[in-house]
């Protein structure tokens, strides 16, 4: 399409006011009868009334035309920019990739985004456009189920479990129903490790989000963690309310994160950042260690440092975390109620 220097002059202007405005939701209709909504930038009132002069479509641009190359993205691939998975859902062919947007008008960098649409529409943006003069920023399925977009998270920190993770994990298009679910990651045993699709909101709007980790999945309780043995992702200790409700866990969330629980809230976790692995193993000798699988040998992440004399089980009392001894002594605790709460060894070790 060639445009008059006017008209051209126009859409520059507009393009570079647009990338320098702030998010907001907007959508115009376009010839054919489809829709294309911008929920990443908006244009400041000077840049609609440079732009309402002329037809609101010069202002969006078309993206680029994209190839679907199957339902799914097994693990290790990537989709390029202009590539997809895609799917029937509802009578509509629904797409899920990376598309790339015309740039500034002097071409010096293109805006890449990735996006859920389908033949009638754009459903979502996960991310801000990536503007770069270089390579194209590529979407990849990982060896231990995190979705990954050039450096971001799609999947925010949901991966597969460490006895889950293997060649079958996968993203997959697979949706239904009156508001169906757009986008799903599996793991290895076919269980949803997270997911993207259509909810309707408290004020009653049809919207887009993403689930927790393994959203179907309860937590798994034990009344306490024996010697010699580990928990993973998923799996606490917990101690219940008088209606049987867990109220305080220890153990890893479906993130693989270790921390102490409280009504929901974390009540403790070790060290000044957020550390996450694989397992979490009782020792013989009595040292509780976080173990992480991804490396071998594998890596120990945190570890209690309760030695000495041998631990018999961890358990969850009065909110707190204990370590006991084999004659029922206390080995080590986390007392919650204290200002800056940490594990303490009883006698300390070094």
């Amino acid at each position: 399409m060639r445009f008059s220097p006017i008209v051209a002059s126009a859409v520059a202007v507009a393009f570079a006011t647009l990338f320098e405005a702030h998010p907001v939701v907007s959508e115009i209709q376009t010839d054919d009868g489809g829709h294309h909504q911008d929920m990443d930038m908006e244009m400041t009132l000077e840049a609609k009334e440079e732009v309402s002069s002329f037809e609101r479509k010069l202002y969006y641009l078309p993206p680029t035309a994209t190839n679907c190359i199957g339902s799914s993205l097994p693990v290790g691939n990537t989709l390029e920019a202009g590539q997809s998975i895609c799917n029937m859902i509802n009578g509509e062919m629904t797409y899920f990739g990376v598309r790339e947007y015309p740039g500034n008008e002097g071409g010096d960098y293109v805006m890449y985004r990735t996006e859920i649409w389908s033949q009638y529409g754009t459903y979502d943006r996960w991310f801000r456009g990536i503007q770069t003069t270089g390579t194209a920023p590529k979407l990849r399925m990982q060896r231990d189920g995190h979705l990954v977009y050039a450096s971001n998270s799609a999947t925010g920190d949901c991966r597969a479990r460490p006895n889950a993770r293997g060649d079958a994990i996968e993203v997959r298009i697979e949706g239904g129903g009156s508001l169906p679910t757009l986008v799903t990651v599996r793991d290895d045993h076919g269980r949803v490790v997270w997911s993207m699709g259509q909810v309707t909101r408290s004020n009653g709007s049809v919207g887009i989000e993403g689930s927790k980790c393994y959203p179907d999945e309860a937590p798994k309780c034990i009344s306490s963690l024996p010697a010699r043995k580990k928990m993973t992702w998923g799996e606490y200790v917990c101690e219940y309310d008088e209606d049987g409700v867990p109220v305080t866990r220890f153990g890893l969330d479906d993130t693989g994160l270790l921390a102490l629980w409280r009504n929901g809230q974390v009540a403790w976790r070790p060290g000044p950042g957020w550390i996450r692995g694989d397992y979490l193993h009782l020792t013989r000798t009595g040292g509780l260690k976080l173990m992480d699988r991804e490396t071998d040998p594998w890596t120990v992440k945190w570890k209690s440092n309760c030695y000495r004399g041998g631990g018999a089980k961890v358990v969850v009392s009065d909110g707190n975390l204990f370590l006991f001894n084999e004659d029922g002594s206390v080995r080590g605790a986390v007392v919650v109620g204290d200002e800056s709460p940490e594990f303490v060894c009883f006698p300390r070790c070094e």
